[in-house]
C-alpha cells in the first residue's frame, strides 16, 4: 500500500502494476466494482492455459446504483490493431471486464503515463500486436457511470482516442458478431475453466 504524488491516474496504475507480485492483473478504478469471483474466474482461465495472455469477459455496469449485466463482447485483433475499438465505430473495450499477465504488460511497454486519458485504448493496441484477445463467458467488474468521470467527457477521453461519439452510436457490429459467437464463447469458457491442457 502507497499514498504518494503521481502525473495521474495512469502513471499511479503503472507503478502498482510495476510494484506487483502476482502473475494477473486485474485494473479496477476507485468508483468501479469487482465481481466477488473475479479473481477465480480470471485464474481458472489463465491457469489452465499458459497460452492465454490477455482476456475479457461479460460487460458489466452499475447505473443509477443498479447493477447488471450484458454480454462478453468479441475484439478481433485487426480491430484492436487499427484503432477501431472505439465508440464511434466498433466499441470500445470495457477496461473493468479484462485481465491480462502482468509479463504481458511489462512485454508491451505498458501505459502511456504522459497521457491523461484513453490510456486503456492505446494499452490494447500494444496488447493486440503481441497477441489476440481472447473471450470468455465470466464476471470480472462493473463500470460506474457518473457525471465526474474522466470517460463522461468528450472533452478528454474521446480526443485523446481520436474517436469524438454521438448518442446514435450503437456499435452494431459488435453485438452482431459477439450474439453469433456466443454459444461458442459459453463452450469454449466450460473447457477452459475445468479441463486443464496436457503438457507434452
Amino acid at each position: 500500500y502507497e499514498t504518494k504524488k503521481d502525473n495521474g491516474i495512469f502513471h499511479a496504475v503503472h507503478k502498482g502494476i510495476l510494484k506487483s507480485k502476482g502473475k494477473y492483473i486485474i485494473w479496477i478504478n476507485s468508483d468501479d466494482v469487482l465481481h466477488p469471483n473475479a479473481a477465480e474466474n480470471v485464474a481458472k482461465i489463465f491457469n489452465n492455459d499458459p497460452n492465454i495472455k490477455w482476456i475479457n469477459g461479460i460487460c458489466g455496469y452499475i447505473k443509477k446504483n443498479i447493477k447488471f449485466s450484458l454480454i462478453p463482447y468479441i475484439y478481433p485483433r485487426k480491430i484492436i490493431l487499427d484503432g477501431k475499438a472505439h465508440k464511434r465505430f466498433y466499441g470500445y473495450i470495457q477496461q473493468e471486464s479484462t485481465s491480462f499477465r502482468r509479463s504481458l504488460y511489462i512485454k508491451s511497454g505498458g501505459l502511456n503515463i504522459k497521457k491523461n486519458s484513453g490510456g486503456d485504448f492505446f494499452l490494447w493496441q500494444k496488447f493486440a500486436k503481441i497477441t489476440n484477445l481472447e473471450t470468455f463467458f465470466i464476471k470480472i467488474g462493473y463500470f460506474r457511470s457518473h457525471n465526474k468521470q474522466l470517460s463522461a467527457n468528450k472533452g478528454s477521453f474521446e480526443i485523446y482516442t481520436g474517436h469524438i461519439s454521438n448518442k446514435f452510436d450503437f456499435n452494431f457490429l459488435r453485438l452482431f458478431i459477439s450474439l453469433i459467437c456466443l454459444p461458442t464463447i459459453v463452450i469454449k469458457t466450460l473447457i477452459r475453466r475445468n479441463f486443464k491442457r496436457k503438457k507434452i
